[in-house]
């Protein structure tokens, strides 16, 4: 079984689920408000209440999000830590040819750790919210100016000039983060990559912890076709889980013949994970060495594919944004031509599988169920069936 974080793939899905049900909420909100008599002359003059409405109805949407959120994060938390320690009994029992692991992953879930886990996750994911509140005054202002300072002009009408702004703004999606790097990240996004991280590091730890109270410490990276470059150099490789196995040649017994055999420890995961093993997405996994086993030969190395994939999940975030165009359409032609553009991108896509051979995975380019008609009914957010 091994640390596979394909293990725990979709323990953060109900956590992006919910923000991404808030986001179609938000978008369909600002939409919504902003067509309020569009044709009235003092249109201009009723958002500046509108606008402070908006911002009492997203807070409480907001506030009701944080139990939900909570409690999706601590299961699957818990859920991400038993499956490393199952993961680990599974690699004792393939070295001591089964039978010798007696305590089962059940029941030996560390209710600390997980919990103060579950807390900094949350406190991370929600640290957004006052971002999004902002994020989403900042565009309904935006675009009311934009609306009055170009309709003044008479270039066009002000129905037309507000799907314009809508437009750009779903292109752009709610927002609640930005990085180190000055890029902005959505609801979802962020809200997923937080509770993965963590998932991963739940699982992870359960995983080392019962390998090293066990008394093991090396372990051996998979390999995998298309790895990102920095994980590349460790793919077969064997490394010290806890750093007391010093780098470089080691004498161990043979499990199949009993006789001595050497083995090189090329790092501590510590070391590996310091220059990007188990990066966020990483599908690398890593399993109890066991020596003398068949250690199957990692697969030709070829760049382009890696790149080959970061271009499909380019595209992918294409298809989602088109589709939040659909969302924040006030009127039948912007919705025709959004629904245009969902279109154009998803054969962009089969196009580049086509060419390719990289593997299309739909489930990425839906807009994770949120359900834009759940707009005026925050109760939908409740995602627990």
């Amino acid at each position: 079984m091994a640390m596979d974080p394909t293990a725990i793939t979709g323990l953060a899905d109900q956590v992006a689920l919910i923000y991404s049900d808030a986001e179609l909420q938000l978008i369909t909100m600002i939409a919504e408000r902003l067509e309020r008599g569009l044709d009235a002359p003092d249109w201009a003059l009723q958002q500046l209440i509108e606008v402070n409405q908006l911002g009492v109805e997203a807070r409480g949407l907001l506030y009701k999000l944080t139990p939900q959120v909570a409690a999706a994060i601590e299961q699957a938390i818990a859920q991400a830590q038993a499956i490393g320690i199952a993961g680990a009994d599974a690699d004792i029992r393939t070295l001591t040819g089964g039978g010798v692991v007696t305590a089962s992953a059940a029941g030996v879930v560390d209710t600390a750790a997980v919990a103060a886990l579950a807390g900094e996750t949350l406190t991370a994911v929600t640290s957004t919210h006052s971002g999004i509140l902002r994020s989403v005054d900042d565009i309904y202002r935006n675009v009311v100016a934009e609306v009055t300072g170009r309709t003044v002009t008479g270039v066009a009408t002000r129905r037309e000039i507000t799907q314009q702004a809508l437009n750009k703004f779903a292109a752009q999606g709610v927002t609640g983060f930005r990085d180190k790097a000055g890029r902005n990240w959505k609801l979802d996004t962020y809200a997923e990559m937080a509770t993965r991280t963590s998932t991963l590091r739940a699982m992870k730890q359960g995983h080392t912890d019962r390998l090293v109270q066990r008394g093991y410490d090396m372990v051996r990276v998979s390999a995998h076709p298309a790895p990102a470059p920095q994980c590349h150099p460790y793919e077969g490789k064997i490394l010290s889980l806890t750093g007391s196995t010093e780098n470089g040649r080691h004498t161990v017994e043979n499990v199949r013949t009993g006789r001595p055999m050497t083995v090189t420890v090329m790092a501590s995961m510590a070391e590996a994970e310091a220059k990007g093993l188990h990066h966020v997405n990483c599908r690398h996994s890593h399993h109890l060495v066991v020596p003398g086993a068949t250690v199957p030969e990692p697969p030709p190395y070829n760049p382009q594919d890696y790149k080959d994939e970061q271009k499909l999940r380019y595209l992918e975030r294409q298809v989602r944004q088109a589709k939040r165009e659909v969302a924040a359409a006030i009127t039948p032609a912007a919705k025709k031509d959004a629904n245009a553009r969902v279109r154009a991108r998803q054969a962009a896509i089969r196009d580049h599988v086509d060419k390719t051979g990289v593997a299309r995975r739909t489930h990425r380019e839906q807009l994770r169920n949120g359900n834009a008609a759940a707009a005026n009914d925050s109760t939908q957010l409740d995602r627990a069936a």
